[in-house]
C-alpha cells in the first residue's frame, strides 16, 4: 500500500511539473486558444455556404435543424486537444536531446511512472485548452453547447494523443525530426477522423481506413458528445431515450479510445524495458 502511495505521488509531481512549464509560456497558452476559434469562423461560416449540410446530419444521425458551424466546431476542438497533447511528445523528445530527462532517468522514479505522468499532463492540458475553446464558442456563438461530458470526452482525446506522441518519441533522437510526424502522420491523421467532414460520406476505402486510425473513435466520442447536448437542449423530455440512442455511441467510442491508449502505453513500456528513455 505504501509502494502504491508513492507511486501515485511520484505521477502527481511528474504531471505538477509538466503543468507548470505549460502554464510559465503564457503567449504560447493564449495563442493555442485563439487560433483554433478564428478558424471556427473562418471555417465554420465561410465553408458553411457551400456544404450540403442536409446529408452531413444524415450521416451524423442528428435530427433536426444543425449547420456547418455547429458540426465542425468538435471537430475543431479535437483538433486543438491533438495538437497540443501532441506537441507534449516533441517536448519529451527535446528534454532527451538536451539531457534534461537525465536526472529523472536517474532517479529511482520507475521509467514508466514517468512516461505516465507526462501523459496524464499532456492530456490533461489539451483537454483544458479544448474545454476554453469550448466556453468561448459557447459565449460568443450562442448556439454551441456545452456540457458535464464535454471535458471528459476531451480528456480521453488528450491521453490518446499524448500516449501515440511518447510512443513515436521514443524513435527519435531530434526534436526536429519528430516535428516531421504532424505533417505526414498527424494532420493526415485528423482528416480521416470525421473532424471536418463525416467519414460515412466518403469512398469505402477511405472509410475501411478510418477504422483503423486511433484518432478516428477519440473524435468521433467528443462529437457524439455534442450532437447528445443538442439533442438534450431540443427535448429534455426524451433524457432516457437520448441516454439510450446517442449513450451507446459515446460509450463505445471511448471503450475503442481506451484500448488504443492501452495498446500503445503497453508498446512504450515494452521497448523502455529494453533501451532507456534518454
Amino acid at each position: 500500500m505504501e509502494k502504491f502511495k508513492i507511486t501515485i505521488l511520484q505521477i502527481i509531481i511528474i504531471s505538477y511539473r509538466e503543468f507548470l512549464k505549460w502554464w510559465r509560456n503564457k503567449f504560447k497558452v493564449i495563442t493555442t486558444v485563439i487560433q483554433p476559434f478564428i478558424w471556427t469562423i473562418f471555417f465554420g461560416l465561410g465553408l458553411g455556404k457551400i456544404v450540403n449540410i442536409n446529408e452531413i446530419a444524415r450521416a451524423i444521425n442528428y435530427q433536426g435543424e444543425i449547420s456547418y458551424l455547429l458540426f465542425i466546431f468538435p471537430g475543431m476542438i479535437s483538433t486543438t486537444v491533438i495538437f497540443i497533447s501532441f506537441n507534449f511528445g516533441h517536448s519529451f523528445v527535446e528534454e532527451k536531446e538536451r539531457g534534461f530527462l537525465r536526472p529523472l532517468i536517474l532517479s529511482p522514479t520507475p521509467d514508466w511512472v514517468i512516461v505516465l505522468g507526462k501523459i496524464l499532463s499532456a492530456g490533461f492540458i489539451g483537454a483544458l485548452q479544448g474545454l476554453i475553446v469550448n466556453l468561448l464558442g459557447f459565449i460568443y456563438f450562442k448556439e454551441i453547447s456545452i456540457t458535464f461530458l464535454t471535458f471528459p470526452a476531451l480528456l480521453v482525446l488528450g491521453i490518446l494523443t499524448a500516449t501515440l506522441g511518447i510512443f513515436l518519441g521514443l524513435f527519435f533522437k531530434k526534436a526536429g525530426s519528430y516535428d516531421i510526424l504532424l505533417f505526414y502522420v498527424i494532420i493526415p491523421a485528423i482528416l480521416l477522423s470525421g473532424a471536418y467532414f463525416p467519414v460515412e460520406l466518403t469512398p469505402l476505402w477511405m472509410i475501411r481506413l478510418a477504422q483503423f486510425n486511433p484518432f478516428y473513435y477519440g473524435v468521433e466520442t467528443v462529437k457524439k458528445v455534442f450532437v447528445f447536448s443538442l439533442s438534450l437542449e431540443k427535448d429534455f423530455s426524451n433524457l432516457k431515450e437520448l441516454i439510450i440512442t446517442k449513450g451507446i455511441g459515446i460509450f463505445e467510442g471511448a471503450l475503442y479510445t481506451f484500448l488504443f491508449i492501452a495498446f500503445f502505453f503497453v508498446l512504450i513500456n515494452v521497448i523502455i524495458k529494453n533501451k532507456s528513455l534518454d
